[in-house]
């Protein structure tokens, strides 16, 4: 089927070839001699477009009622409805009221009917009697259509859940009645507590971007993210947590400051899962620093995660002062190491005979710049999200370190030791 959001305004279908009787408006597209009808919903609003087949046993009616401009309709607009009386076309606005029908002079019962029909029509558009019998009419046919999804156990398969986003997709949210948005809901909700905290990320998100479709509210899709992501971290899934959301767009459009800001101000949301709750929220994260803070490949992934907690705002004071004593750590270690070298290329004696200590100690300042490099993304904002930060540290640029990276005699010197030479090139992608 063609998909059309918009067409120009054609004439009529007389569904009924006699003197009395209510149409359907009829429309055109440019450069076609092809018709369309307009699908409207229980306030008359077009809802789509349908290709009307060329031999359609209907009366097609080239003319435009009194009042009403040929022009081009969309999407969204209310739909004219056209009605004959007394053989003469006239027409309402699908937004009117049953007083704004004119009083028109009829000559026949059947002619009366018809004026008294339109009325009835807009009576139940505006007191949404249309609305409701089609939701209901959608209800079941959807019920009718997933009965894995509304008459089953919920199970954990990715079958399942593509399923429950099908049905879920299957109307827009302002068309679907509140029954069948419940029973979406508690359903969602019933997968969620089985399966939540064991799941995979895809899958979550699977489930829980249904909510878009207006299953869960905004706030409570805000509130299962947020419970999901935490957990994951609480159990030491931080490189999960980081692949997982660290490019969604939908987590930053959620949580434009990260999850420690949610937190700030929604505290422990309720959710139909149980989650792991650290003390402090930032726990997993200054316990993950600890116990990687030697490993620079560890500390440029953490910025990740960083990520997920700050989004792109600086980390909180007392959590950035908590890291310092691995900076300082780092600081000392390069200092120590910068000294050494120098030390080293002072001496008169030949390199042979300090050329192993002195690569020892480039990879000793290498080691700390990229520590408190990365240290410095999991703190600010402003390097968090970038590959491979330039910056000066201990008055070493950015430059010189990577001159030392890329020394030939330091990169003999590592494969001589079987140690990769660019694992700071791939890890990270920011």
């Amino acid at each position: 089927m063609s998909r059309r959001s918009r067409a120009d305004l054609w004439g009529s279908i007389r569904l009924v070839d006699v003197p009395d009787s209510i149409g359907i408006p009829l429309f055109s597209v440019s450069n076609s001699n092809s018709l369309w009808v307009s699908e409207t919903d229980g306030d008359f609003r077009i809802t789509r477009f349908l290709l009307l087949p060329p031999d359609a046993p209907y009366r097609l009616v080239q003319q435009i009622p009194p009042g009403v401009t040929r022009r081009r309709m969309m999407i969204g607009e209310y739909a004219p409805v056209p009605f004959w009386v007394n053989g003469k076309l006239h027409h309402v606005n699908g937004n009117a009221y049953p007083e704004d029908v004119p009083d028109i002079a009829t000559q026949s019962p059947e002619a009366a009917e018809v004026v008294d029909d339109v009325r009835r029509l807009l009576d139940d558009a505006r007191n949404g009697r249309f609305k409701a019998r089609l939701q209901r009419d959608e209800a079941e046919r959807i019920i009718d259509a997933f009965p894995d999804v509304f008459e089953e156990v919920p199970v954990h398969s990715r079958y399942w859940v593509s399923r429950f986003r099908l049905a879920a997709a299957e109307t827009v949210p302002g068309s679907r009645s509140e029954d069948l948005s419940q029973r979406l809901r508690s359903i969602g909700r019933q997968w969620l507590d089985r399966f939540a905290s064991k799941t995979d990320t895809a899958r979550f998100k699977g489930l829980v971007d249904a909510g878009h479709a207006g299953v869960f509210s905004d706030q409570e899709v805000k509130n299962l993210y947020f419970a999901y992501i935490i957990d994951l971290i609480s159990r030491g899934k931080l490189a999960e947590a980081a692949r997982g959301f660290l490019k969604d767009p939908g987590f930053a459009s959620l949580f434009p400051a990260g999850i420690f800001e949610f937190h700030r101000f929604n505290q422990w949301p309720n959710t139909p899962f149980e989650y792991r709750r650290p003390k402090v929220l930032t726990d997993p994260l200054l316990a993950a620093v600890r116990d990687n803070h030697e490993n620079p490949e560890m500390l440029a992934a953490l910025r990740g995660v960083a990520y997920l907690y700050f989004g792109r705002k600086d980390a909180p004071l007392d959590f950035s002062q908590s890291l310092y004593p691995f900076r300082r750590a780092a600081q000392r270690e390069l200092l120590e190491g910068r000294e050494r070298m120098r030390e080293i290329e002072s001496l008169r004696t030949g390199w042979d005979l300090h050329r192993d200590e002195y690569l020892q100690q480039v990879d000793r300042v290498l080691s700390a710049f990229d520590r408190l490099k990365y240290l410095e993304g999991i703190d600010y904002a402003n390097t968090r999200l970038v590959k491979e930060p330039k910056m000066k540290i201990l008055g070493l640029e950015s430059a010189y370190i990577e001159h030392l990276r890329s020394d030939e005699y330091y990169l003999t010197w590592r494969r001589e030791r079987n140690e990769p030479e660019d694992w700071h090139d791939t890890w990270f992608k920011g």
